[in-house]
């Protein structure tokens, strides 16, 4: 059973905003590349709507909203507290709209209506269980109607991590084209990662994070 929105914000204020640690070097380079690749597809002036799912404390929103000046953010997340400390610290631009809600219920608003979607999936996906991840990328390509999709984690095996070719037949009867995919680490780290699981910075890394692009046929 996938845990509440109240019990998921909840256990962020009670344990801390920032468990994964997400002002660490590796995790901004991370997100830095993760955009480089979005980049590749979608033009700087695009004035559509990026729907963010797992957006957590708006960190990679802001660097979408920097990148993308013309376009909405509308994202979302389980935990509001994360999202709320950050906009107290450093309120959003006007471009944004934040959305407190699980991925399985996400709704545009109406003023995203009648403009092309891009719908951005990272670093989310695989924390909900397996049989539930199909269903959620369902409803989410039904409730946003977007063009492209955006997808990232960690590869390997296991059901806690996510498959390529189980990601390929998820995404890709929604968006046939597949743009293709790029390995986000930093690679100061890949001499490290190369054998495995070791402690950077004092937090454990991943040995492949990978993000990967699909488009609809024109």
């Amino acid at each position: 059973m996938r845990p509440t929105k109240e019990e998921q914000d909840r256990y962020f204020r009670e344990k801390g905003l920032d468990p994964w640690g997400y002002e660490d070097p590796s995790v901004q380079a991370r997100l830095d590349q993760s955009l480089r690749f979005i980049q590749r597809f979608v033009p700087p002036n695009f004035d559509g709507t990026f729907v963010e799912v797992g957006a957590f404390n708006g960190m990679f929103t802001r660097k979408l909203a920097d990148a993308f000046p013309r376009a909405a953010v509308f994202a979302s997340d389980l935990v509001q507290a994360a999202w709320e400390t950050a906009n107290a610290n450093r309120p959003f631009p006007a471009s944004v709209t934040f959305q407190w809600t699980d991925m399985m219920d996400l709704e545009l608003p109406a003023s995203c209506s009648g403009r092309p979607s891009v719908l951005l999936m990272l670093e989310c996906l695989y924390y909900i269980s397996p049989e539930s991840r199909s269903e959620a990328v369902d409803k989410l390509a039904h409730s946003t109607s977007a063009k492209m999709a955006f997808v990232s984690g960690p590869l390997g095996s296991g059901d806690q991590y996510l498959h390529e070719s189980s990601l390929d037949s998820m995404f890709r009867r929604f968006w046939p084209q597949k743009l293709g995919s790029m390995r986000v680490m930093p690679i100061g780290c890949m001499n490290i990662l190369r054998h495995g699981y070791r402690r950077l910075i004092g937090k454990p890394v991943i040995k492949k994070q990978v993000i990967f692009g699909f488009k609809k046929l024109s």
